[in-house]
């Protein structure tokens, strides 16, 4: 079981400073009892400024994703993208965003030790996890700095260069190979792969800029490992290698290192200081970072020996063969070509010396060490020492990480000596250039260098495995199907007495050929040897025959030809498939979403088949790239497909005006003569339905008269009532600027026994009275819940004009109350030759007081014929209603909701009918009188008990309780 030191997810205070300490984290007591082969388990981890992350060790790998962990500004990179800012001019060697772009395949092909078995692999070409955890099908796009995943830029390419130089130089004194180029296998205690691009958000799921388990390299779990290029400061060569040699790191068995004071943990993880942090820490900040034996946040006293646990044997791949002699006796002869020297050579560890002996007769000698030119993790020092190794000259200059040597030699033999300051983790690659004085024969030695051509001469052979080959001779890559590659590693040998020099291939490869990798040693001596690998991956089928010169120092074979051959067959190709349902969709073919009102929405499911032999790569979509209107539900669920298998994704349709959409999208895959699949989406936007409530005393209502206003009670915890009266005292609500169409019309009041039971409320279009209604008010308003409010239906109108207004007078027969009105638009205007059949309708509904009889009012001019016409006009549009009501804010006064779609239309059709009804088939023992209110004639029509109501007053009771 796993134990974190905190109640939620994310224990640490958010801060501003990016380099605020991070909150301590705990780890179980076993890891301190056992020490660190406890600590050898598979554990999860995250990376700082990429949100650090430490589970407790555990032998289930899998139950390492229950974690804890920190969101501070450190763990999750905040302020990376404002540091990058202010320092991409000396943290990459990229150009940003050129004109000039490569394809995805045109990755550089790097390797930093090709001969190595075990390799770590940089992959910024796009990644696809089946699981990982508990995570599936996890996706990570490629490594993406100008927005364009489809192709590389010039500067992204530099950007690649350099952060594989800078994870390369961390590594450098191990015997693994730190490669851009897929090993083709995942094995482990072989590949530990590190994907790098995308966002933690694209499936992570915590904000982070990078993560692994420990020990996934040789362990049962992942060994695959994610840096988040989008949190390091938008893919920053300096952060990202950070994050890449970090999360190598926990694959190969490393915990985080820590600060202590005393017993004191102050930081989980060491920042170190602005000159050197460790790489297991936080190393953003600081000038230089290095491996470390430094104290983990388990005990001041559980040192972890950073270089020791990388070249273990639960790793296998120890640490590099040292490549020159590190004493006196064992010295290489310091190799030059009629004096120049130029060679590269490693510190493999802290303790490391390479020895190089010259004899000269006298002169200028002028050399400089140069560390790597990116993340150099060497701090150098140069000697110059006499033929009994004494110290002459020391360059260790405290300002630079480099040397210069320059002294004036008397004849004799020297000895130049290349070690570090002797730090912890102070190693790395170097190259030594410069002169020194030519003698007779300066000997070449067990390294990099060269000759003088005076002496012994240099014999070039080369072999194709273990087969000869002469110069001219053929090397046959056989063949293959196009985007496919084969290698062939060429040996090279010395086998004459001189020190062979050869020239380096870069930028020499005919085309169709590149180099994997570039000869180890440019200088060997007698019976050394050095090899290159060349791929031959062919772009279009056909046969090929290049030439590729081997420039060397060699007299009769300066230029040793090799001819390389191969046939390219074409390639299997994929085919995309676009379908809605079982209907085929072509590239620039349309997909209708139909026509809905604004504010509703609907999905369209699209599916892709692949029925190519080959398997068909699609990017998924990006929603920040979504046209106007519409937006994904659901991405692409597999974005590889082989042959005959599908995928989905849905589109959704929320149109937010009214009127015709036209938009498209385009699907981007490998398919060779439909890789931009462009799909137009059409659509049509509806006015949605318009419900609007107003309260007394908000805008748009006023009054005339005396009125008494209490705020205790009512929609919005105020009412106001006038006395009875002749109708000159008015409460008046004002709807303007409302579409023209079909409205409901419901009122508010609460209830007492001091209210009239026929309260007047006049219904206007504009200036134009359409009705009076009038209510009980001796019992509270009911019918329909919305708001949080019960409100009674007063009928339904048509509204021509953009004004609904309504009206309450104390013409009553007791105090009338005004709360609030709500309108509510259900549908469009009737067809024109309607129009004189629509202001004849009848408006209005029964009301039920408490001794169950119900009363209707209403104003009109009509035959029972035109009853039955208003229903079909009211719906004719098919309009919808919503209620919305879980929507609302309690104190709002103006609520505007959209539809969707539900049962509610044909609801309110019924509901509609059945006022007509009411009157139609009223009892036969009620009775009509006639009554004067305001301007207007009303009928007041008094029906007997429940009991005896037909059958369409009970099915009215059971169509409220459906609507409300």
């Amino acid at each position: 079981m796993l134990r974190a030191n905190h109640d939620g997810p994310f224990p640490c205070r958010r801060t501003t400073s990016l380099v605020q300490a991070l909150s301590q984290h705990t780890r179980r007591a076993e890891d301190r009892r056992n020490g660190e082969s406890e600590r050898r388990k598979p554990h999860l981890e995250c990376l700082e400024p990429r949100y650090l992350m430490t589970a407790t060790p555990t032998g289930d790998w899998q139950d390492l994703l229950s974690h804890g962990g920190c969101s501070c500004s450190v763990c999750t990179g905040q302020g990376l993208n404002q540091i990058f800012a202010g320092t991409a001019t000396t943290t990459t060697t990229g150009t940003g965003t050129l004109a000039t772009t490569s394809p995805l395949s045109s990755i550089p092909l790097l390797s930093s030790n090709s001969g190595a078995t075990a390799k770590l692999f940089l992959d910024f070409n796009g990644h696809t996890q089946a699981s990982w955890g508990s995570y599936t099908n996890v996706i990570t796009p490629v490594y993406d700095q100008d927005g364009d995943r489809t192709t590389f830029s010039a500067g992204e390419l530099n950007s690649i260069q350099e952060i594989w130089a800078r994870v390369a130089e961390d590594y450098a004194a191990f015997n693994i190979d730190v490669t851009t180029i897929d090993p083709g296998s995942s094995a482990d205690r072989v590949v530990a792969r590190v994907a790098i691009g995308g966002n933690y958000s694209d499936w992570f799921g915590h904000s982070a800029g990078g993560v692994a388990y420990i020990g996934g390299f040789y362990n049962g779990a992942p060994n695959v490992g994610y840096v988040f290029e989008d949190a390091l400061g938008n893919g920053a060569p300096r952060f990202v290698a950070e994050a890449a040699s970090h999360e190598a790191g926990h694959l190969f068995g490393l915990y985080h290192q820590s600060e202590w004071n005393g017993n004191t943990l102050v930081s989980s993880y060491s920042q170190g200081n602005a000159a050197w942090a460790p790489i297991m820490g936080v190393g953003y900040y600081s000038q230089r970072t290095t491996w470390h034996n430094g104290a983990t946040d388990s005990s001041p006293t559980a040192y972890q020996d950073d270089m020791a646990i990388l070249a273990n044997a639960s790793n296998g791949f120890g640490y590099r063969a040292d490549d020159f002699g590190s004493t006196l006796a064992q010295a290489s002869a310091l190799a030059s070509n009629a004096g120049s020297v130029n060679f590269a050579g490693r510190i493999g560890s802290n303790t490391d010396q390479d020895w190089f002996s010259f004899t000269t007769t006298g002169g200028a000698l002028n050399l400089t060490l140069n560390v790597a030119q990116f993340g150099a993790n060497l701090d150098s020092v140069l000697e110059l020492r006499d033929a009994t190794g004494t110290l002459l000259v020391t360059a260790n200059p405290t300002n630079s990480l480099s040397a210069t040597l320059t002294s004036t030699l008397a004849s004799g033999t020297y000895f130049v000596v290349v070690r570090s300051t002797g730090g912890y983790g102070n190693v790395g690659q170097y190259t030594l250039a410069g002169s020194v004085p030519v003698s007779g024969s300066v000997g070449g030695g067990g390294g990099s260098g060269g000759e003088d051509t005076s002496g012994p001469q240099p014999e070039i052979n080369v072999l194709n495995g273990t087969v000869a080959v002469q110069s001219g001779g053929t090397i046959s890559f056989g063949s293959l199907q196009v985007g496919k590659f084969v290698n062939k590693v060429i040996t090279v040998k010395n086998t004459g007495p001189g020190v062979l020099n050869l020239e380096s291939l870069v930028g020499t490869l005919p085309p169709g050929f590149t180099l994997v990798s570039n000869f180890g040693s440019l200088t060997l001596a007698s019976n050394q040897s050095t090899s290159f690998t060349i791929r031959f991956a062919p772009t279009t089928a056909g046969a090929v025959s290049q030439t590729l010169n081997i420039g060397s120092n060699d007299a009769d074979e300066s230029a040793f030809s090799l001819q390389l051959v191969g046939t390219a067959t074409p390639a299997p190709q994929p085919e995309i498939n676009v379908a809605i349902g079982t209907t085929a969709v072509q590239t620039g073919g349309t997909i209708n979403f139909g026509s809905l009102q604004v504010g509703q929405y609907v999905n369209k499911t699209i599916t892709i088949k692949n029925t190519g032999p080959a398997s068909l790569t699609l990017q998924k979509l990006v929603a920040a790239e979504m046209p106007p209107g519409f937006t994904i539900v659901t991405n692409l669920a597999k974005t590889v497909l082989a042959k005959n298998q599908s995928t989905t994704f849905t589109v959704r349709f929320t149109p937010s005006a009214v009127g015709s959409v036209s938009e498209s999208i385009t699907l981007f895959s490998n398919d060779a003569d439909e890789s931009s699949f462009v799909i137009n989406l059409n659509g049509t936007a509806t006015p949605a339905p318009v419900i609007r409530a107003i309260d007394n005393g908000a805008t748009g209502f006023t009054s005339t008269g005396t009125w008494t206003r209490s705020t205790t009670v009512g929609r919005e915890k105020d009412i106001q009532t006038a006395l009875k009266g002749t109708g000159t005292t008015t409460a008046t609500w004002t709807f303007t600027n409302m579409p023209p169409g079909i409205y409901r019309v419901h009122a508010s009041w609460t209830q007492s026994s001091a209210y009239a039971t026929n309260a007047p409320f006049t219904i206007f279009d504009g200036a134009t009275e359409l009705s009076t209604v009038r209510v009980n008010q001796e019992r509270a308003s009911s019918g329909l819940t919305w708001g949080g409010t019960a409100w009674s239906n007063l009928g339904t109108f048509t509204i021509t004009g953009d004004t609904v207004r309504v009206t309450l007078t104390n013409a009553a027969n007791d105090r009338v109350l005004a709360d609030a009105v709500r309108i509510e638009r259900i549908g469009d205007l009737p067809e024109a030759e309607g129009a004189a059949a629509a202001a004849s309708e009848l408006h209005g509904l029964p009301v039920v007081d408490s001794s169950a009889t119900t009363s209707f009012h209403s104003s009109f001019e009509s035959t029972a014929n035109n009853f039955f016409w208003a229903p079909t006009s009211f719906f004719g549009s098919g309009a919808t209603v919503m209620a919305g009501q879980s929507q609302l804010t309690p104190n709002s006064v103006d609520e505007v909701f959209a539809a969707t779609a539900d049962a509610r239309p044909e609801l309110q059709l019924l509901e509609s009918a059945l006022d007509l009804l009411r009157v139609s088939n009223s009892p036969s023992s009620s009775k009509l009188t006639s009554s004067s209110s305001n301007s207007s004639s009303s009928l007041n029509v008094e029906s007997p008990s429940f009991e005896t109501l037909p059958t369409n007053w009970l099915l009215d009771d059971r169509l409220d309780a459906l609507l409300n």
